[in-house]
């Protein structure tokens, strides 16, 4: 059935090897399963599918067929369903989020037809993953669990967590009453969602953006949505003070968030009105991105202009079309404001990926943002800055361009505007295409589609057909390997990423890594980059080594004798200091065995401040070998203790040294040799020192 969905959608038609690839089984496969697929449609008098031997295969869509589509989906029962532990915590999050009054354990239990242990350890990790929030799960005995805190951070967090977790476009499709082709989100949203209530204030949503003019991104749509649906469904928490700041009532906002709220009145919708709730709401419109239809806003062009020209001074240089720039920043701050104001964090996805790619440009706003303090008297966190950030290196980026004819792409990002920028920013400088726009899945229209040649989207979007291209959105390997196909590259992305995973499995193996997501991009860009270093210029610096720096033995009594008798060898030609064997012995007692870099093998070294006068290697062979915890569990029977004086200048013998080792037969051939003479013949023969 996906793949009949598939086929539905593209309404092209689809190659077998598409699917093969999309679906990761053989082309047999698929082949076989489409001849199931035409029989179960022709035994439901729908003779719709075409073959073509050169393009593949499409379906003819029809009301009937969609209507058979779904009766099939809506015959899998819920028992039928495996639902992962981390999928009903997601649910369990959700469904308190909602809820004003504590839902006992059993209705989840119930639910998902599981044990009370596995709900309890679902409810367990998902309050240590809200701690941090300050949204506190507590269980009541005898009660039940409840989410405690105000109805602004449980909106808040409910957006962000539905946007992370679920595809937007399926919430779409399931309060417009059409189909929800996945069975879990289909049964998410029934137990999550009033569908015919949340189709009504979808609408009076629609008609608040109609009265300020503006339009509200994915996230905050479904923010203002859940508020009106907790408000009028009594499940709002009417007890705490939102917002203090009397300013408030006179917004646009204030405005109409009193109009909305007598207007569901009207219409029989019985609920208790206070002065918080009307605050509530105000806070709600007014911390909700989106894309003002006119040019009245509360933040000053002076206010701008000099936040641009206190960042251009910062870096050392000069934009040149700044309208754009000052469009964006004032959308995003001014419901920034408001939301620091109500204390409301709004982490941003891309976070590490624009410290890390943008450190520059984070590094200046951050330093300017004093200004927010003058004119307004808050503080903006390192979250808000980034987003900001990513603001700047658009505009840069966009100054980049050439005039020359480029693949026409939509970014859709549920995320917002700033991360959908980010994307744009990382497609642009990837590959050479014309970004024309960033939005939401809900202003996705016809008219977009069909102007474009690509939709790059971190979601499905229906009827896109063969111009969808869903990605992460920070661009990941698989990304980009994907995107290669369709587009030019600007910069060489076809790195080995089997290497790739190698390099980052042996830092796993011998780091602690505290954010992994940042170290694979930063490697991963490294790698893309072109060499700056040639090797006549490693070459300048030789490595010193003589028959004078080599020594065997029969044995050694530990491993710290071993790496001594190897680091005399240079100490006694004044190559290096004995603090520099110290702190190699020192490295290994607390780090462990990760100076063996093969079979039998341990490259002993320290840092360059540890007490080197002299590039220089030592070689000690030790026939009965050491034992030293490591990677490959065998003995040690070779140490090469290297000192460098610089980081640049060992990297060409480095990389003849690692070529040699990795064959298993020069370290056996190498460990046979008896004589001194012998070793050094055979080392210098096969590696440039």
């Amino acid at each position: 059935m996906h793949i009949l969905n598939k086929i539905t959608n593209n309404n092209e038609f689809v190659k077998i090897s598409t699917l093969s690839k999309m679906f990761n089984v053989s082309a047999r496969t698929i082949r076989n399963d489409l001849l199931k697929i035409e029989d179960y449609l022709i035994e439901n008098g729908l003779n719709c599918l075409i073959r073509d031997y050169k393009n593949g295969v499409k379906v003819n869509s029809s009301n009937e067929l969609q209507k058979l589509i779904s009766e099939f989906n809506y015959t899998i029962e819920k028992n039928q369903i495996i639902y992962s532990k981390e999928d009903i915590k997601k649910f369990i999050i959700l469904k308190l989020l909602i809820e004003k009054k504590p839902l006992k354990q059993k209705y989840f239990e119930d639910i998902f037809q599981v044990s009370r242990t596995t709900i309890s350890n679902c409810i367990s990790e998902a309050h240590e993953l809200l701690y941090n929030k300050e949204l506190k799960i507590e269980r009541i005995p005898k009660v039940g669990v409840v989410i405690k805190s105000d109805i602004v951070s449980k909106v808040n967090e409910f957006s962000m967590q539905f946007i992370n977790n679920w595809n937007i476009a399926e919430f779409y499709n399931y309060i417009n009453c059409k189909e929800v082709n996945a069975s879990i989100s289909n049964f998410y949203l029934e137990n999550l969602i009033d569908r015919d209530l949340y189709y009504f204030l979808k609408n009076r949503v629609v008609k608040i953006e109609g009265m300020l003019n503006k339009t509200f991104d994915d996230t905050s749509f479904i923010k203002v949505i859940l508020f009106l649906y907790k408000m009028i469904t009594h499940k709002v928490e009417q007890d705490i003070i939102y917002y203090k700041d009397k300013k408030i009532i006179l917004t646009k906002e204030y405005e109409v968030a009193n109009n909305i709220i007598f207007q569901l009145l009207e219409e029989k919708f019985n609920f208790e009105v206070s002065q918080n709730l009307v605050n509530c709401l105000t806070v709600i419109l007014l911390t909700s991105k989106g894309i003002r239809k006119d040019n009245k806003n509360n933040i000053s062009s002076e206010f701008i202009n000099k936040l641009i020209v206190l960042v251009e001074k910062e870096l050392g240089i000069e934009i040149k079309n700044k309208d754009k720039l000052k469009e964006s920043l004032i959308l995003h701050i001014e419901p920034m404001i408001y939301r620091l104001k109500a204390g409301i964090i709004s982490e941003n996805p891309l976070f590490l990926q624009v410290k890390t790619d943008y450190n520059n440009i984070f590094k200046a706003v951050k330093k300017v943002s004093i200004i927010f303090e003058e004119e307004y008297f808050i503080k903006v966190n390192e979250q808000e800055l980034s987003y900001i950030a990513i603001y700047f290196a658009s505009a840069l980026e966009n100054e980049k361009n050439s005039p020359i004819k480029k693949n026409r792409v939509v970014v859709v990002c549920v995320e917002g505007v700033a991360v959908s920028k980010k994307l744009a920013i990382s497609l642009k400088q990837l590959f050479d295409i014309e970004i024309t726009a960033e939005m939401s899945v809900r202003n996705l229209n016809e008219k977009i589609i069909s102007e474009n040649d690509y939709i790059v989207s971190t979601i499905d979007v229906p009827n896109v057909g063969n111009k969808l291209i869903k990605v992460s959105n920070d661009l990941n390997q698989d990304d980009i390997k994907l995107l290669n196909e369709k587009f030019t590259k600007k910069i060489n992305t076809d790195i080995d990423l089997k290497k790739f995973e190698k390099i980052m499995n042996s830092i796993k193996r011998w780091c602690d890594i505290k954010d992994l997501e940042s170290l694979q991009y930063e490697i991963f860009q490294v790698m893309m980059e072109k060499p700056q270093i040639f090797e006549s210029e490693l070459e300048k610096k030789k490595m010193i080594f003589s028959r004078e720096l080599i020594n065997i033995l029969n044995d050694v009594d530990s491993w710290e004798e071993a790496i001594k008798e190897s680091g005399y060898l240079l100490v006694r030609k004044n190559y290096i200091k004995e603090s520099y064997i110290n702190k190699i012995i020192q490295n290994i007692k607390e780090f462990g065995g990760y100076m063996v870099i093969a079979p039998k093998v341990i490259l002993a070294h320290a840092g360059i401040e540890d007490g080197v006068n002299e590039n220089s290697i030592s070689i000690l062979s030790i026939k009965k070998g050491f034992e030293l915890k490591n990677q490959f569990n065998l003995p040690i029977n070779l140490v090469i203790t290297m000192a460098v004086t610089d980081e640049k200048s060992h990297l060409m013998f480095l990389k003849e040294l690692v070529k040699f080792m990795n064959d298993k037969s020069n370290i056996n051939r190498l460990l046979e040799i008896d004589n001194i003479n012998g070793i050094y013949t055979m080392l210098k023969n096969n590696i440039k020192f």
